[in-house]
This record gives C-alpha cells, structure tokens and sequence, in this order.
C-alpha cells in the first residue's frame, strides 16, 4: 500500500499564510457634469460630491485605511505650512516613519499624528475630543482647547446638516482663540469628524483643509460666507478623494495579483501592510532579516506593484 507523502515545505508555507485583505468594489467614474458642480450652488456641489463618495467612505475593505492615512498625510501637509513649518509631505513621512519608539516627532509630525487619529475609528467619537485631541497633535497645556472641545461636544446634535455643523465645528477652534494659537488650524481637521459623525460614516474621511483656499479661512466668522467656502472645499475635497481612491485600489489590484507569487513567511502579512499603511520601511520581519525585505520591495517593483517613495538610495521606504 502506498503510503501517502508528507506535504512539501513550499505547501505548508502556502496553508499557514494568513488570507489576504478584501478589496472594496470598484466605483464608477466621476462624471464631468459633477466635477463642474462646484461652479454653481456650493450646497448642491458639495451635497452631490459627498452622496458619491458615500459608498466608498463606508466601505471598511481595502483600500480604505491606506487611502485615509494618505489624505491625512496631505492634510497635514497643509496644516503645518499654515502653522508656518517648511515641510512637504515627504519629510513629514520621513520624521513619522523613521522616528524610533519613544522619539519627539517634532510639531509637523505632530500635527501627522493628531491628523492620522482624526482619520481613525476613534476620530469620530465626540466623546474622545477634549481628552484626546491636545495630546494627539501635541497641544497638551492649552487649556482654552480642552474647553472649547468640550463645549462643542456638548453642543453638536446627532444628526443634523452635516456641512454646516462641519463648518461651525471648524469655526469653533479658528476663531474661538489667538489666531496665532496652534488650536486654531486644527479645526480644519476637526471638520471632517464632525461631517463623517453627521453622514452616520464609522471612520472619517480627510476633507476640507484640501479644498479650501488659504484665503478662505479669513472668511471663518462670516456666516453664510463661512459656509459656502466649506461647502465648496468639501465638493472640490470629495472629488479628488474619489479620483485617489480609485487609484489606490488599481494599485491594490496589482499588489494583489503579483501576491501569489510571492516568496517567504511574511509575504501575506508584508502585502497586508502594504494595503494598509501610507509607506514602510524595509525592516526586518517575524521570520526575515532585512536584506530578504529589500529583495521582497525590490521584487514588488520590478513587477510594477509598489513604488520606492524617496528616491533615495539609502532609508528607503515603500508603498502604493
């Protein structure tokens, strides 16, 4: 009788491999009609915009994470050259993803973290602000933010107009303070909490500070003035999200048609990452050393799947 022979090495790798993420659905295109929406009534741009990127701000899939920490990258991109920081988004990925354990990322990577948490499951719960929100973007002694925070919560409804409580939201910390007041920009960020709460999404989707004009904050005070600047920002923001996500998600289709091919113990969980993280470095995994992690990024390129984000030739990093 024959007796039956013992799975391969490369077989019982493949069946301990964790199983790779879900892709969201693909989204149909932005029509033109809709990216010209935002010349006429800001209200109905911004309503049609954001019923277009409903679908996609809800979807907990892939590429859904990665998409929210990019965007909050580039959020606080913005943030931080209001606040007069020379940086791009390149060194604020550079100072976040290099930094050690227990390093000060400094105020710009700050602001990255405080943006990064708004962007968060957490982000959307009111009830974390006054606690959270000083520590996470590194204003921990000001006091003033804590209890404009507070009263805020206090004072939003459950559901209400959703772009016009953003707004106010945002209203609350630019002109509740010394303009100078590192709080003040931050409501910028804080906007788009307070929309995703009021849309009913479980994880907010950074917005407004990518469709606002520098000059619209001085309208910030103004009523309808105020309003109609946010609404434009978030009609303009909600369509260029839509356009990132449906790059990310072919870039996600790509990662995961090369994954079978992939080679090591930590392929899965690397891909995974890659799925989910804005850039990575390649450092050692649970089962490889460094230089099979160079060779597993280097692979990934070669097959048009990932891209190297420095351009560097050393403290390279990788991502979509």
């Amino acid at each position: 009788m024959t007796q039956p022979q013992p799975p391969s090495r490369s077989a019982s790798r493949a069946k301990i491999r964790p199983p790779l993420p879900e892709l969201t659905a693909a989204h149909p295109s932005v029509p033109r009609w809709l990216r010209l929406a935002h010349e006429g009534d800001p209200g109905f741009a911004a309503g049609a915009a954001l019923a277009w990127l409903d679908p996609l701000a809800r979807a907990m899939t892939a590429p859904g994470a990665l998409w929210r920490k990019r965007r909050a990258l580039a959020v606080a991109e913005v943030i931080a050259q209001l606040d007069g920081h020379r940086v791009d988004q390149a060194r604020l990925r550079d100072h976040w993803v290099l930094r050690r354990e227990g390093d000060d990322p400094g105020p710009a990577a700050q602001i990255y973290a405080g943006c990064r948490w708004l962007a968060s499951s957490r982000g959307g719960r009111l009830q974390d602000w006054a606690a959270q929100l000083p520590q996470r973007f590194g204003l921990q002694g000001d006091q003033d933010l804590v209890e404009r925070l507070h009263d805020l919560a206090l004072a939003l409804p459950q559901r209400g107009a959703a772009i016009a409580e953003a707004a106010s939201a945002a209203e609350v910390l630019i002109t509740g303070g010394p303009a100078q007041s590192g709080a003040a920009r931050r409501g910028l960020a804080l906007a788009d909490a307070v929309l995703a709460r009021a849309l009913g999404w479980a994880v907010p989707v950074p917005l407004l500070a990518l469709g606002l004009k520098r000059a619209d904050l001085r309208l910030a005070g103004q009523g309808a003035a105020w309003r109609d600047a946010c609404a434009r920002g978030f009609a303009v923001a909600a369509l260029a999200a839509a356009d990132e996500h449906a790059d990310l998600l072919r870039r996600s289709e790509v990662l995961l048609r090369a994954a079978p091919r992939l080679r090591g113990r930590d392929a899965a969980a690397r891909v995974a990452a890659l799925l989910d993280e804005d850039a990575l470095a390649a450092g050692a995994g649970a089962e490889t050393s460094d230089r099979s992690a160079r060779r597993f990024y280097d692979r990934l390129i070669d097959a048009g799947a990932v891209r190297e984000l420095t351009g560097r030739a050393t403290f390279r990093l990788y991502g979509l």
